[in-house]
Formats: C-alpha cells, structure tokens, sequence
C-alpha cells in the first residue's frame, strides 16, 4: 500500500496518486451515501432468501442501501428475487450478478467494492436480522467512533427452538478474532477501504476468520454491544454446515490459510496486541479444521497434516512455539468450555507422543478408501514442505 503522505519536496508518483484518487472517490461516495450498506451473498437459497430480505427491509435504521449478490445458482434463487424486487419496488435494493460461480469470499469483495454506504453490515442468505438490529449497532458506531462493533447472535433451528445463544456480555475486543463470523457486526467502510481489508479467496476455509483477523491487527477502536439481533439459522444445506470435506478437495489446506494468517503478524500499520493470544487462536482454528475434517480422512493423511503444521511452525517461530504459548493448553480469555477442551484434549495426545493412536480410532477411511490424484492431493507449501 502506497505511503499515507508525502515528505515537502517529493513528487506523487503515479500509484500513490491512484490510490488516494480511488480513496478520494470511495469516500466521496460514503458522504453522499447512506448510513448503512448491508451485503447480502445469494447462492442456491430460493427457499430462505425471501425471509432475509424482509428483514433487512424492516429495518428500524431506514438509511440503507442493500447489494444482493447472486452467484450464479442452480436452483430458483435469482428468479426470487427478481420477482421480490419487483413486487416491493424497494429502491433501496439492487441485484448484483455475478459473472459466475465464484464462492461467497469473492460475492462479498464485489459488494464491498460497490458499497456507498459509511458503515457495512453483512447478512447471509439464510439468515435474518432483528427490526433494531442496524439500529443498535449504528448508534454504538457513531457515539464511540469505533471502526467494529460487534453484537451477539441466537442459533434458530427449521422448528423455531433456539439451539445456542451468545452474547459478548464482558467478553474483550478479542471477541471479534474469535467470532470467525462478520455478521452479527457493523465495520466502518472508510476503515476497510483504507486497510484494503477484504475477504481472503485463496483458501475456501475460514474466509470470515481472516476478516476479523485483519480488522484485529489493525484497530483498537473495537466495540461490543451486550445485545442479540442477529439470526444464525441452522440451515443443513448451507455451505458452513457441510462437514468432512473430502481431504485435499481444492481450496481446503489449512497450512496455506495458516500461512496467510500468521503473516498478517508482520502487516504494515498494525496496532498493539497479544500475538500469542492470536497465534493461540490461529492455532485453534486449525486443529478445528482437523477435528472437523478428519472423520474422513486416513490416519496417514490426519498425521501428514499434523506433522505439516509442526514444520511450519517450527520455521516460523523457532522449536518453542509448539508448547511455550502461556494459552495452551486451557485456552484464551472468554473461551467456551468445548473450545479448551478441544484444543487442551489434542495438546496432551501430543504431549504424550498418543497422536498415531488417536488417528487410527478416529479417522474412518482407510487407504484403500481414497485414490489419492493430482486433483484431490493438498499441494505441500513452500514452508510446510
């Protein structure tokens, strides 16, 4: 990214000068714009799209713009919503499509690019905001001046029981990072444009993760509200609920994601923060991916994957970064109690040398289960070679 000034007497070169002309015409566009732009990504969700409209169209915060990304479903999503916006002649909403298929990372960075409203808020398909929902967020942005503000969100089910509730209630600004979510949010646009924060599309893991990770690196003006607004509806069709991907199927290597991760470390214009907390979480996340990935898998791939991760970390941070992190085993502050006994569980099989035995009663596939091709092998990365 391009300096933020000049010194007297330097001349603009041409990509400082295009940045900030870009920056220039984005905010322009904020202060001419509404308060709120609410993102919502559509993909093979004809039956629940509907429902996430109305809701962001009965919202009590009226000054808001709504881009319905629609990427290229195979089913009747883009025919619903079509005639939805036809019969509501909301103006506020507009139809994005895209070109093709290319996954909700890549949904939202379109819509980001497009979003003329101060503030973002983003909305899957399946889900729905309560009425006050930007309501609440908003006017938490605009009294602090926060670049985040986060919220909690309730789990409905198909048959309306609430299957799981969280609140941020005297959680800290790590909360945001631990999330792994955006909704249930509101992001200062001038911010995200200024970090050029968007959704990383390398890796079709996780992509929300490392949202939250770059707005944590680079901000401290992190709110939460102790309020619930935001409806994650327990869709078992969606993409987030599908577990057990096939090991190797393309855009799933937790190392490469790890990589990514751990680097923004090292990002220019980064602020104060606990960087073993967040080394603690990258290491949560994907030891989450094997737990949540690894039924499926062979024990020979399960421990390949493991002994990746070790060599990877082993040259990022020296021989004491596996166990000398004041996190493990008991987890990071505000940690649900099957997050530590998750990750304090895999650390004492490791401690004690119990791996192998673990990954034979828990991986299910056997060799002669998975013809391991080109198209379906995890490429080693330069560092996890």
């Amino acid at each position: 990214m391009a300096s933020d000034s000049l010194l007297d007497g330097d001349e603009p070169t041409e990509a400082w000068s295009r940045e900030h002309l870009v920056l220039a015409e984005a905010t322009a566009s904020e202060a001419d714009g509404p308060a709120v732009t609410v993102v919502v990504p559509a993909f093979d969700v004809a039956p629940f799209v509907v429902r996430c409209l109305e809701s962001v169209r009965a919202q009590t915060l009226a000054d808001l713009e709504c881009l319905i990304v629609e990427d290229c479903s195979t089913d009747d999503t883009l025919a619903v919503v079509e005639h939805w916006l036809a019969t509501t002649g909301d103006r506020r909403f507009r139809l994005v499509r895209q070109p093709s298929n290319q996954g909700v990372a890549l949904a939202r960075n379109t819509a980001l690019r497009e979003a003329r409203g101060r503030y973002v808020a983003f909305v899957d398909s399946d889900d729905w905001f309560d009425p006050d929902f930007l309501a609440v967020l908003h006017e938490r942005a605009e009294t602090t001046g926060a670049d985040v503000v986060g919220s909690g969100w309730r789990r409905p089910g198909p048959d309306g029981k609430i299957h799981q509730r969280v609140s941020p209630r005297g959680k800290n600004r790590y909360y945001v990072f631990q999330i792994g979510a955006v909704w249930a949010k509101l992001h200062r646009t001038d911010f995200l444009r200024r970090h050029q924060i968007e959704f990383y599309t390398d890796n079709t893991y996780a992509e929300d993760l490392s949202f939250g990770a770059h707005e944590l690196v680079h901000t401290d003006r992190i709110e939460l509200v102790d309020y619930v607004g935001y409806n994650y509806f327990l869709n078992e069709t969606s993409v987030s609920f599908q577990s057990h991907p096939r090991f190797g199927h393309q855009g799933r290597d937790p190392i490469v994601f790890l990589e990514h991760l751990l680097a923004l470390e090292s990002r220019p214009g980064t602020v104060a923060f606990d960087r073993e907390l967040f080394r603690y979480f990258s290491y949560r996340v994907f030891f989450s991916f094997v737990l949540l990935c690894g039924r499926g898998w062979t024990p020979a791939q399960l421990l390949d994957l493991i002994r990746r991760f070790d060599t990877f970390m082993l040259k990022a941070y020296g021989p004491t970064a596996l166990w000398r992190n004041r996190y493990l085993p008991w987890g990071g502050p505000d940690e649900p109690l099957v997050g530590r006994t998750m990750i304090a569980g895999v650390w004492l099989l490791r401690r004690l040398g119990l791996m192998p035995v673990f990954a034979r009663l828990y991986c299910r596939a056997r060799p002669a289960d998975h013809v391991q091709d080109e198209a379906t092998t995890i490429p080693a990365t330069a560092v996890g070679r």
